[in-house]
């Protein structure tokens, strides 16, 4: 697909620089394959010139001269919002559309809707009443999936324009729960905003009741998840991981193998291996305990 391609598409736009792509990401992906980007903060600059996926890139004119000659560029006042219209209308009439299928043993409770597309189940799952699966959703074997949970609904992308209308982006990935996972009743996870792209939660997790996991999440196998913790977008949960009742993490963030976030914590950066943090903002427990002491005194 090249730009001048697909041009007639979007308003407001004018093609500085033509160019060919393949997929839609965010700068700091790589696909290995050509992929087309936007550009809206200096912060990101060096992700552009070194990611040698980016053959084409969306920006405002006055920074043209800062991307690399060999980058296609689209020139829009409203980069990011450019980017993620023009991946809705590329998308919304090339998903691939798969009929729903279940496997054996499979125990679905009084009104449950499952997409009838784009859905697998596997052999021994159980479905609770008032749950909802939308389609782009693989469930292994032997998952408890509880009542009125909802997976693979739009996540929490919003993009607020120059004249502060929202555009709400649309969700084209997917969710992927592995076998042996529970998930306790009202638990909300979104599927990612890419199609290339997965939400996926590992094997023999459980995850209590009211937790919601955003778009694009890793979630590894044996997490402990527990009631009400949120976990924000593109996060990393690693093996064995246990986050306490009321947790948030942040975006963008990786708790390691082992490591726990202690009850009611909020995350803002990334965890180590094996560590316990506790607060808001959450720091290494024994420091968290030190302060408390200190402020009691």
């Amino acid at each position: 697909m090249r730009l001048i391609d697909i041009k007639e598409l979007l308003e407001s736009t004018k093609i500085y620089r033509d160019g060919e792509f393949e997929d839609f990401a965010q700068c700091i992906v790589k696909l290995n394959k050509k992929i087309i980007t936007f550009f809206d903060d200096d912060k990101f600059l060096n992700d552009i010139k070194n990611n040698k996926d980016i053959s084409c890139v969306i920006c405002k004119e006055d920074v043209v001269d800062k991307i690399p000659s060999n980058i296609g560029i689209l020139i829009s006042e409203e980069p990011r919002y450019t980017f993620f219209k023009l991946y809705n209308l590329v998308m919304k009439n090339n998903q691939i559309r798969n009929k729903t299928i279940i496997g054996q043993n499979v125990k679905i409770g009084n009104n449950v809707n499952i997409s009838e597309e784009n859905v697998i189940i596997g052999d021994n799952v159980v479905i609770g009443p008032n749950t909802v699966i939308e389609r782009n959703t693989i469930i292994e074997k032997d998952c408890v999936i509880g009542p009125n949970c909802i997976i693979s609904s739009e996540g929490f992308e919003v993009k607020r324009r120059k004249d502060g209308t929202l555009y709400p982006v649309p969700h084209y990935g997917s969710v992927l729960i592995k076998e042996g996972t529970t998930l306790k009743s009202m638990v909300s996870i979104h599927k990612s905003v890419f199609d290339w792209d997965t939400t996926v939660i590992g094997k023999n997790c459980v995850i209590d009741s009211f937790v919601h996991i955003a778009h694009g999440n890793k979630i590894g196998n044996s997490i402990l998840l527990g009631a009400n913790c949120i976990i924000s977008g593109n996060c990393t949960i690693e093996d064995y991981a246990c986050i306490d009742p009321g947790a948030c993490i942040a975006k963008r963030l990786k708790v390691g193998k082992h490591a726990k976030v202690s009850i009611g914590s909020i995350v803002t950066k990334d965890v180590q291996d094996g560590a316990i943090v506790t607060g808001n903002f959450a720091v290494e427990h024994s420091k968290w305990i030190e302060f408390v002491k200190k402020v009691a005194e």
